[in-house]
């Protein structure tokens, strides 16, 4: 399965971005980053979580809804679009989740700071 190589990937990003988010916090030039780093951690992870979760669902729920009820075997269309799904869904998922959460912590980054509710003052 795929996940044995988007699993580690994920996690090697969390690191990097991690480390990226305490950088911000602790070097002083680059605390203006802080907000925006916190925000495109948090988010990001969550939606590469949320779009894994779907798919992982879909593998479990699907299996069973295949046959259809007046033939023995599924249609091969539909066997064959369940292969797809079965060998990009991962990737694609993994990809669309983790930058679609980075976009909107960008967003709320961003509105965060048009509103003035960031702090200039951080330690």
């Amino acid at each position: 399965m795929l996940y044995f190589i988007i699993v580690p990937l994920f996690l090697l990003a969390l690191v990097l971005m991690t480390g990226a988010t305490l950088a911000s916090w602790f070097i002083a030039p680059l605390r203006p980053a802080y907000p925006f780093c916190w925000r495109i951690l948090l988010w990001s992870s969550l939606g590469f979580l949320l779009a894994n979760s779907l798919v992982f669902a879909l593998f479990l729920l699907v299996p069973g809804g295949l046959v259809w009820p007046e033939a023995e075997q599924p249609i091969a269309a539909v066997k064959y679009g369940y292969a797809v799904i079965l060998l990009l869904g991962p990737v694609i998922a993994s990809i669309v989740g983790f930058l679609g959460g980075s976009m909107l912590g960008l967003r709320f980054a961003f509105n965060a700071k048009r509103r003035g509710l960031l702090m200039d003052d951080t330690p």
